[in-house]
């Protein structure tokens, strides 16, 4: 790689630190994709495990980073400053006319990589916090960049069933159970279901809800615990009798 081309990788970074407003989301992804492989090289799982598929940005730019492992560094930097000429042919002539002329050496990149990596981040929040915030029409649009719904999440055992209905969002649990393919009566690590958090939590709209939804009420937890067992009150033992 010529000291050349690296400038005018390092040109590329600094228009689209600067400009990122101008592009769509995908376009970001594979910008930082390139970037992170022209920078750091090929992705290590150990280092770098894979995210939850509750922190959906922070894992569609693992994937979109491990993707590119075959590519190397070089080629990497080609492609990221190609990407930015097919979108915006008209970058080189503006950053030169704008540049202070600053060289940058290939060492020194990775503060950019950190700006690159929260432009992403600060753009978009996870599917926890539109179910923490009650936002339906958020939640729907990151319910279909979700392959598997019924996964369970290695780190915390859950399924995004399980979360909602501990959570007690009526509302997202009724658009998420309107999907196709939802176990409702998915089992967590413990061998709980989303009656057990809805019925130990108190939420009661939840509960019928699930039921509506054809949710038994006799399985067991790994504890032998029902959901009938696990109620937060009587009133919710009532409705499960």
């Amino acid at each position: 790689m010529s000291e050349k081309e690296e400038d005018k990788f390092n040109l590329a970074a600094n228009y689209i630190q600067s400009n990122h407003h101008k592009f769509n989301k995908d376009q970001l992804l594979k910008f930082y994709s390139f970037y992170k492989q022209a920078t750091i090289g090929k992705l290590d799982p150990e280092q770098n495990p894979k995210p939850s598929f509750f922190k959906l940005n922070d894992r569609a730019k693992w994937e979109a980073w491990n993707s590119l492992k075959e590519m190397t560094q070089e080629e990497a930097m080609k492609e990221y400053v190609k990407l930015l000429t097919d979108i915006m042919p008209e970058w080189i002539d503006i950053s030169e006319q704008n540049s202070d002329k600053s060289k940058h050496s290939f060492g020194v990149s990775v503060s950019r990589m950190k700006n690159e990596d929260e432009l992403i981040d600060d753009a978009d929040k996870t599917i926890e916090d539109f179910i923490k915030e009650g936002n339906v029409e958020k939640f729907k649009e990151l319910l279909s960049s979700i392959e598997d719904l019924n996964e369970i999440d290695e780190d915390s055992g859950l399924a995004l069933i399980h979360w909602i209905s501990d959570r007690g969002m009526d509302q997202i649990l009724e658009t998420f159970l309107s999907q196709k393919g939802i176990d409702v009566d998915l089992q967590d690590n413990e061998g709980s279901t989303a009656l057990h958090y809805a019925s130990s939590c108190g939420h009661t709209n939840c509960i019928k809800l699930l039921l509506n939804y054809g949710a038994k009420k006799d399985i067991l937890d790994s504890e032998e615990n029902s959901c009938i067992d696990v109620a937060y009150d009587d009133e919710i033992k009532k409705m499960l009798c």
